[in-house]
């Protein structure tokens, strides 16, 4: 059952670990992006559910990638590349489909990859009010009738 020798055994499995890695991020992501409160139970139901989604995303990355790089590496063999070429084909290969999948996957279930959570509104600074009576009277007759009865 050797098929090689030891750096490519060890690119092929890292496409599986790439692709699993990049699936469980995939289904997870969006968790990071919630806002928490402590105080709520749809936390927990949230966390359980991007959890699920991480489990999912894990398995199709694991699946999607050894797919992709196998058919590719074996496209690449029967086309006569030789086998570090044809790893390195299937491994480029490997990482666009994952690209390619992920950005299908966010476009079809935007709930996964959901927004980040807007910051609390602060509230408004309330500024000072003027002090008409800090500085000296106008000018003209109107203003100067409108100083007088407030600061007198």
């Amino acid at each position: 059952m050797k098929r090689g020798n030891a750096p490519l055994r060890v690119a092929r499995v890292s496409w599986l670990l790439f692709g699993g890695i990049w699936g469980a991020w995939l289904g997870f992501g969006g968790q990071l992006r919630l806002p928490h409160n402590a105080d709520s139970f749809a936390t927990l139901i949230a966390g359980g559910f991007f959890g699920f989604f991480a489990l999912v995303g894990l398995g199709a990355g694991v699946a999607v990638a050894a797919l992709s790089g196998g058919l590719t590496e074996r496209l690449a063999l029967r086309l006569g590349a030789r086998s570090a070429v044809a790893v390195c084909i299937a491994s480029i290969a490997t990482a666009l489909t994952l690209w390619q999948v992920s950005a299908w996957v966010q476009t079809r279930y935007p709930g996964i990859g959901a927004p980040a959570a807007m910051p609390p509104a602060s509230p408004a600074i309330a500024l000072p009010a003027p002090r008409p009576c800090e500085h000296p009277p106008a000018e003209n007759s109107p203003e100067r009738a409108s100083w007088d009865s407030e600061c007198r």
